[in-house]
């Protein structure tokens, strides 16, 4: 198999085991998967709430995060790309906040700049370097961005090949492969 080609790291579906620097007590890892629940149903009433929890959580980005795909769920993309800005600013090593960031240039098809943040080898350890072990969330995420770059740039075999590996990482029934059926 490609393994070492393509996907030369670990994930795991543990926060805690993600080798990442953002790690949270008990308690507000369950406030972050609640808040993330209620996003992904299209609260509404979610903004207010939010920008109260991002005022009292400032060093926790998946807040900032989340107010960001409120604003993306709701349509209003420039308001999105302006928040996620700000969250790669202030949270350089957010991996969310990068891979944000290249699915914008993806979708205005600035494609060299897209380039730029995933890396020439379009690998999630040159996105941020020194990591070995990811969360799968940020593997779905980051393989979302790669196929929609890849497809969107002609490269379809390539696609298809990062998806076939990842199946084999994820499950053929996960739910970023599911994304990529047709």
């Amino acid at each position: 198999t490609n393994h070492d080609r393509f996907f030369d790291f670990e994930i795991t579906d543990d926060p805690d085991e993600a080798d990442h620097n953002f790690h949270y007590s008990g308690e507000l890892q369950d406030l972050l998967s609640k808040t993330y629940q209620q996003v992904r149903k299209k609260k509404p009433h979610l903004i207010p709430h939010l920008q109260k929890l991002i005022a009292k959580y400032p060093k926790v980005p998946a807040f900032k995060n989340y107010l960001m795909l409120c604003y993306q769920l709701a349509g209003k993309l420039n308001k999105a790309y302006e928040i996620n800005r700000r969250v790669v600013q202030e949270h350089p090593d957010y991996t969310f906040g990068k891979i944000n960031l290249a699915l914008e240039h993806v979708e205005k098809k600035e494609f060299e700049e897209a380039l730029d943040i995933l890396g020439a080898d379009l690998d999630l350890k040159q996105l941020v370097p020194g990591r070995r072990v990811f969360h799968v969330s940020e593997f779905r995420a980051f393989l979302n961005v790669v196929c929609r770059y890849l497809i969107e740039t002609g490269q379809l075999e390539a696609a298809e090949q990062r998806l076939e590996e990842a199946g084999e990482m994820l499950g053929e029934e996960d739910e970023a492969m599911n994304n990529w059926r047709l």
